[in-house]
């Protein structure tokens, strides 16, 4: 059968344009739009194209170009400027080589504009936006150097929606860098204060009270128009840097670290106390410690006194980790504090006792270090694996379930018999259209079934095994065998010698390299010759079919071009072959249709069967041998008589019962074993987490011990207790 393929070209012609010379002097305008400067302090601007009024434009100057003309073989500008009404004015024309492209050269720095600055709206110094009364920040994007070398800085700010503000251009002399003065100290607010998100000053960042009593902790400072701006950081809540804004130094004053009254301090009062003093993190010792008592005594390091005049004290409750409480909450009275070190060392003895009771407890709910985690990957393991096998059994059940082996046959009917028949006595083209219109019926109601038993079982179309290909022999006989019954005709039988010589006519195909659908080489006829005398064959056909690996057969397959990889695939590839040399072959004068009919065969010894092979070269193309009625007559195939059978399915099928018996039971052996573990895992984690409780209130009171032994030695060094 042959496939075919239309190409379609698309030819496109081109076309070519010639365009006569202008005479150079009356140069039409040509586009051409950008800004220029002015680069020759000899350069001469023409009052128009005549080129003979001119001036001497500004060295430096910038101009827009609105257009060109090429006069006397020279490109010449034509200029304009805009005004101080920001109106386009005509300026005259410019030999290119007098100036360059104004370009932006880009830059991101940061500016501090001098007080009296001029800010120009535009590079043709016609219009100011702005001369400064006081020095201000700017950022840029890039200047444009003049052709006199001087800078000019496309300059910006940010607008109260912090978006990018354009505020003119000015020259570099007028700039300086914005840049800090790093300074590291901690400042408290005095007065009531905004702090700035920009050094523009166009958008307030935060607003803070300073009754409340505000610290900041500054990076640096910038200084404009003569007055420092702080830039400021406090600590969020997970003690990260937090950007507080720019702010004036004249809210602030420095903190400074005061000296405490004397070393140990009773806590009278439960304020909150904090990490730090921003106040972002607050907690009351306390419960912190999870005691009272534990948090009543505790080491004045230092203080500090804020912009609101309150004073705040850090303290160290174990004489380790502290926080800072407001100095209205403690009392510096040693008499207090003498009698909490007495009930500090009765709590420590008594949390000391506690501790080794617990401890003993704790030992009868010792599990050895790695048990508990051997049993749970054990459980694990064969929990996956128990879930695996469930899914294969049910699996392989649902294919036993469904492994109906579907039959597929080639119906023919009464009219295509009859024509068939009579073009084989007179083969004109009245007779070949009679079976055409015969066939189209049969094409239409011929379609191929798939079988659920055959694509249970898995090959590999690239590398076909000879059980395989026996069993597609089979089935290829099997057809034939339908057909010529329909038809009358002698019955072939596909048979293991039958095989062996097929096999040994690809061989000859392969080696040779023929690829019969390859440049239309066709039928290998030497190989054919050869295989007829070696195997004394009176009398052969071959017919050829395309090759399974076209891309025809996996995509119109009904089974899905993601189970080609399966034997109801290519019996699929055999019986589309076989449908299409029946009722498609005019292209071929039936001669395909001929040879698996038999139609020719009848007039002769109908008994004796014909003997039929199957085989597919290396490309894939299926080749359908048929030795005559005779062949057995002095012929070396010994064994006519001994049809192949499809089996495969059979086999599979049986195999796969085996597996399903085997799994069952090995699933209810991995269960019984899955619950002793499971069993055995639970009894070891109950034991654990007992253990794990016991040790969590060890742990608490070791903590608390260690706190109470810290109060402990601390006050006793303090009041110099004897032991």
């Amino acid at each position: 059968m042959k496939k075919r393929l239309i190409l379609s070209i698309l030819l496109l012609s081109t076309g070519i344009l010639n365009t006569a010379k202008i005479d150079a002097a009356t140069s039409a305008i040509k586009a051409e739009s950008k800004k220029i400067t002015i680069t020759s302090k000899t350069a001469r601007l023409f009052k128009d194209s005549k080129l003979k009024d001119h001036t001497t434009p500004k060295y430096g100057a910038v101009y827009q170009v609105n257009g060109y003309r090429n006069i006397n073989g020279k490109h010449y500008y034509r200029l304009y400027q805009t005004n101080s009404k920001g109106e386009s004015s005509y300026r005259g024309y410019l030999y290119s080589g007098y100036a360059k492209t104004l370009t932006l050269t880009k830059s991101s720095d940061k500016f501090i504009a001098k007080k009296n600055a001029t800010i120009w709206n535009n590079l043709y110094f016609s219009q100011k936006n702005d001369i400064l009364k006081e020095e201000k920040a700017y950022f840029v994007k890039g200047y444009y150097t003049l052709g006199d070398g001087k800078k000019y800085y496309s300059i910006y700010q940010k607008d109260s929606s912090n978006k990018d503000k354009w505020c003119g251009y000015t020259y570099f002399g007028n700039l300086k860098k914005l840049e800090i003065t790093r300074e590291i100290k901690k400042v408290t607010l005095t007065k009531n204060y905004s702090s700035w998100n920009n050094l523009y000053f166009s958008q307030k960042k935060k607003t803070y009270d300073y009754n409340k009593g505000v610290a900041f902790e500054t990076r640096g400072y910038y200084i404009i128009g003569g007055k420092k701006f702080y830039s400021l950081n406090q600590k969020d809540t997970n003690r990260n840097d937090l950007w507080c804004g720019y702010l004036n130094a004249s809210a602030t004053r420095d903190l400074q670290k005061e000296v405490v009254p004397q070393k140990y301090a009773y806590i009278d009062k439960a304020y909150k106390t904090y990490q730090n003093l921003y106040f972002k993190v607050s907690y009351d010792l306390k419960e912190h410690w999870n005691d009272k008592d534990f948090a009543q005594v505790a080491e004045a390091d230092h203080l500090y006194k804020l912009g609101n005049g309150k004073k705040y004290v850090y303290v160290k409750p174990c004489g380790l980790y502290g926080a800072y409480i407001n100095a209205d909450a403690l009392k510096f009275d040693n008499n207090i504090i003498k009698n909490y070190y007495i009930d500090t060392k009765n709590k420590y003895e008594k949390i000391n006792k506690d501790i080794i009771t617990l401890k003993e407890k704790q030992q009868q709910y010792y599990v050895k270090p790695g048990e508990l985690e051997r049993i749970k990957k054990e459980y694990d393991t064969l929990k996956a694996k128990q879930i695996q096998l469930q899914k294969s059994l049910d699996e392989n059940k649902k294919i036993l379930a469904n492994n109906k082996q579907v039959k597929n046959t080639l119906i023919i009917d009464e009219n295509y018999k009859k024509a068939l028949k009579e073009y084989s006595n007179n083969q004109t083209s009245n007779h070949s259209q009679a079976i055409t219109k015969a066939a189209k019926s049969l094409i239409r109601n011929n379609t191929y079934n798939p079988s659920p038993a055959d694509q249970a079982v898995k090959v590999d179309i690239h590398k076909l095994s000879k059980e395989v290909i026996d069993e597609l022999a089979a089935y290829t006989s099997t057809l034939a065998n339908d057909i010529r019954h329909q038809i009358g005709t002698n019955r072939p039988i596909a048979s293991a010698q039958m095989q062996v010589v097929t096999q040994q006519l690809i061989k000859y195909y392969n080696d040779d390299n023929w690829d019969a659908f390859d440049g239309g080489k066709g039928h290998h006829t030497k190989a054919l010759n050869q295989i007829a005398n070696e195997a004394h064959l009176n009398g052969y056909a071959e017919e050829m079919g395309s090759s399974i690996y076209n891309p025809y057969f996996s995509m119109f397959y009904p089974g899905g071009e993601d189970n080609i990889n399966t034997l109801d695939f290519l019996k699929y590839c055999i019986y589309d072959t076989m449908k299409n040399m029946l009722f498609d072959d005019a292209s071929s004068k039936w001669g395909h249709a001929f040879g698996l009919t038999g139609i020719n065969e009848e007039k002769s010894n109908v008994n004796n069967p014909s003997l039929i092979g199957l085989g597919i070269d290396k490309y894939g193309n299926t080749h359908f041998f048929i030795a005559d009625d005779h062949a057995n007559t002095g012929s070396k195939i010994t064994d006519q008589q001994k049809p192949l059978k499809e089996t495969m399915v059979e086999l599979n099928t049986a195999a796969l019962k085996s597996k399903v018996d085997k799994q069952e039971n090995d699933l209810k052996t991995l269960n019984t074993t899955l619950v002793a573990t499971q069993t055995n895992y639970q009894s070891l984690f109950d034991k654990d987490k007992q253990y794990e409780e016991l040790e969590k209130q060890i742990n608490e009171l070791d903590i608390n011990k260690q706190h109470s032994w810290n109060y402990y030695m601390n006050l006793k060094h303090f009041f110099n207790i004897k032991y």
